[in-house]
């Protein structure tokens, strides 16, 4: 059995019609040979994605035809470790109930020393070991900030956020704290230049988030050492008053037809105690799980990157507070993870 992720173009459809659909995959899919894992869509999306270990991508075709017409428009082989270091441990539907999750990703490239050497990796998921102590410095800084760790080689770093305030966040810390840093601890000049860019898992013409990860990478190539370009997604996504920007207009990147649009990261629009209500959508009626009113402040700011430190700034509330929240999140929301948790907070509409 070969593990498989597929991509649906389904505007309009809700959630309660993809779940049906999904339904009647598992009803036929023992006749095939196939296994139908789990998907992903949430409300509004035009596109969902499904996780099948089949016999052959024709296999997984012929039950979506049979199933319900809704003939995939691509179809890729995945692997597991790649799978999950993008989109975190896979999570099963529950039953005929519908069901919500986000397959979009912010992808953060830091390129180190001479942009010509820096290559993306195809597909991810798999790190070499680095031979120079900042690219350790590097992962740091994405886990600390609720990322995960997608792919290293002695050039380059990448990580993987739930969203593109998070990696805008890891992006200025690099550039503001460890870069410095590094550059000491090497004893040597450290030149950092970043990408970062927002893909789906599938788009029909590279690996997983194959697009996204060829996006960062050519913007960090365009990138003045020191600097972030982010793609117009990001930038919009990122422009709430909390960070400014500067457009750069269109750029060329291998691979693509079309130019990309490219912004530069110039730094924070406001000090760090920006107001919770800049950051923080209005608090719904009903929390789900259970989570308490200020359990949900700081599952938002955790989702959008902020490290404990700066929760404990924004909500003016002790170190050993934050922690206690967030150990009652993760318990409450079933997570081990702050991206997971992030992730839970995009399926809640909590952000």
């Amino acid at each position: 059995m070969t593990l498989f992720m597929d991509r649906h173009d389904m505007p309009g459809a809700t959630p309660a019609e993809v779940a049906e659909a999904h339904i009647c995959d598992l009803n036929i899919e023992a006749k095939h040979g196939v296994r139908f894992l789990t998907y992903w869509h949430h409300t509004g999306s035009p596109t969902g994605f499904c996780l099948v270990e089949a016999p052959s991508a024709e296999s997984v075709v012929a039950v979506h035809r049979e199933a319900h017409e809704g003939v995939p428009a691509d179809i890729m082989e995945v692997d597991w470790r790649s799978v999950e270091g993008f989109l975190g441990p896979i999570r099963e539907p529950r039953g005929h109930q519908p069901w919500e999750d986000v397959a979009t990703r912010a992808i953060l490239y830091i390129a180190m020393g001479d942009p010509s050497a820096a290559r993306p990796l195809s597909g991810g998921g798999t790190a070499t070991t680095p031979r120079h102590g900042h690219t350790s410095w590097a992962r740091k800084a994405i886990d600390a900030r609720g990322g995960r760790h997608v792919g290293a080689d002695t050039r380059s770093v990448m990580g993987c956020f739930s969203a593109g305030p998070a990696a805008i966040k890891c992006a200025l810390a690099v550039q503001q704290s460890f870069m410095p840093m590094a550059s000491i601890y090497e004893r040597e000049p450290l030149q950092l230049r970043i990408g970062v860019s927002m893909g789906e898992p599938v788009d029909g013409r590279f690996g997983l988030f194959g697009a996204a990860l060829r996006v960062a990478s050519g913007l960090s190539e365009h990138a003045d050492p020191g600097e972030t370009l982010v793609t117009e997604d990001v930038q919009s996504l990122s422009a709430s008053g909390a960070f400014s920007f500067t457009d750069l207009g269109e750029v060329d990147i291998e691979g693509f037809e079309r130019p990309i649009g490219a912004y530069r990261l110039d730094g924070r629009a406001d000090p760090l105690r920006t107001s919770l209500a800049a950051t923080v959508p209005v608090l719904a009626e009903v929390a789900p799980n259970g989570l308490s009113p200020r359990e949900v402040d700081v599952l938002r700011l955790v989702s959008i990157g902020k490290t404990n430190k700066e929760i404990a700034a924004t909500l003016r509330i002790s170190l050993s507070t934050v922690a206690t929240h967030i150990r009652n999140i993760f318990a409450k929301a079933g997570v081990g993870h702050r991206s997971e948790a992030a992730s839970f907070a995009y399926r809640h509409r909590l952000l």
